[in-house]
């Protein structure tokens, strides 16, 4: 029987942290209440605001804090610098009825001052994981709030880009953690 995949992002992310080791390569992340984005806030000076279900890099929102009284917030369409006071029902207008969840922004790497992040795709024929696809997502801005093909940005082959990423670490060390990583992870 195969087994219905899940669209809910939380629930994949739950299953992540069952396990120690992933776990502490993931964002910290909660469900999207505002006595939860003030608790995110106060340890984390960027916060994604993501909705449950959506897919392709839509909704996703950052919140920046600037000072301890403004914060700019962010998305594809949408920028603005508002006032602690305005943050809550700033978000509240734009999130709507959608399920939205937390997440600790981290500091991606970059290519040419643009963030990037990394595919990893494992399939398993005759029952071992093999690493068949390795990819870079590089976003066309350097203030890009997403890096997601559907979203504006390019595909790369992973080795050009780790050849010559921002950075400046040791390209094949780099490829040998994310290998090590993506193989530890759950079938999921």
């Amino acid at each position: 029987m195969k087994r219905k995949k899940s669209k809910n992002k939380l629930d994949k992310i739950n299953a992540l942290l069952t396990d120690p080791f992933i776990a502490r390569h993931v964002p910290e992340t909660m469900e999207y209440e505002p006595e939860n984005l003030w608790k995110m806030l106060r340890k984390h000076s960027v916060v994604y605001v993501k909705p449950v279900k959506e897919h392709m890099g839509l909704g996703i929102i950052r919140v920046k804090k600037l000072s301890d009284a403004r914060y700019e917030i962010i998305s594809d369409n949408y920028q603005q610098h508002v006032r602690a006071t305005q943050l809550v029902s700033e978000l509240r207008a734009l999130l709507g009825d959608t399920a939205y969840f937390l997440q600790q922004g981290i500091d991606l790497a970059t290519y040419r001052n643009c963030p990037f992040d990394i595919r990893m795709v494992l399939q398993k024929p005759n029952q071992v994981w093999r690493l068949t696809l390795t990819s870079a997502k590089v976003a066309q801005k350097e203030n890009a709030v997403v890096t997601n093909v559907a979203r504006g940005a390019k595909d790369y082959p992973l080795q050009d880009i780790l050849q010559k990423y921002d950075q400046r670490q040791n390209p094949l060390v780099t490829l040998r953690e994310l290998v090590d990583l993506a193989h530890k992870l759950p079938a999921y």
